[in-house]
């Protein structure tokens, strides 16, 4: 692992409180959620309400599992990655070795 990556996490609180991404503090005007298994995964493959047990064998419909995440990082920065991954998942002439 580089070491400004190391860095990065060692410092980065991952709690209810901060983005799990950038680690900003968040508040009532940069917090929003963020689906795990994004809702059109959910959809094309009819996990809404199917449940996934957690390593401490919690069971948690996909459509609750949830973590912080601000405005920023949900609506710029994941919201392109997931249009790149949706484009050639829901593709199926598409590989996802072509997600650039």
């Amino acid at each position: 692992m580089p070491k400004e990556l190391f860095d990065i996490l060692k410092g980065h609180p991952f709690d209810g409180d901060h983005c799990f991404l950038c680690g900003v503090e968040l508040n009532t005007s940069n917090r929003t959620v963020e689906h795990v298994f994004p809702r059109w995964l959910q959809e094309a493959f009819n996990l809404r309400d199917q449940t996934i047990t957690l390593l401490n064998r919690t069971r948690i419909a996909y459509r609750n599992l949830v973590i912080p995440c601000c405005r920023q990082c949900n609506g710029e920065y994941l919201s392109r990655l997931e249009n790149r991954v949706r484009a050639v998942v829901l593709d199926k002439t598409k590989s996802l070795r072509e997600i650039k």
